[in-house]
This record gives C-alpha cells, sequence and structure tokens, in this order.
C-alpha cells in the first residue's frame, strides 16, 4: 500500500462549485473499488496513536 503524505498548505480549497459537485453525488457515484474492506482480522490488529498527545499504541475495537 502506497502512503501519500501532503501538507494541509498544498490543499487547495474548497470551492462552493466543488462542495455542489460533492453534495450531488450520491453513494453509488463515489468509487471505493481501491479501498480494501476492513475485516475482523484487520480489527484485530490495528492500532490507535494519538500523536499530538504522545500516546503509545492503544488497540482499537470495532463497534458492533
Amino acid at each position: 500500500m502506497t502512503t501519500i503524505i501532503v501538507k494541509a498548505s498544498e490543499i487547495p480549497p474548497m470551492t462552493e462549485e466543488r462542495m455542489k459537485e460533492i453534495e450531488a453525488m450520491s453513494d453509488e457515484d463515489i468509487d471505493f473499488s481501491d479501498i480494501p474492506e476492513l475485516t475482523d482480522e484487520w480489527f484485530k490488529k490495528a492500532q490507535l496513536v494519538d500523536y499530538s498527545k504522545r500516546e503509545k499504541y492503544k488497540p482499537l475495537t470495532k463497534k458492533s
């Protein structure tokens, strides 16, 4: 999996025109094919880290 890091300053501002385009999209219009499904196995291995608080790893739990 490739990780892309983008600085907030590099993200173009949200325009009113773009917001209207996004709001007009239905769920069926969104292509999720490149996003893997989050399985129970993924949640068993997942860990949450809040770097702003310099926390250690905490396991994630899947909400039912």
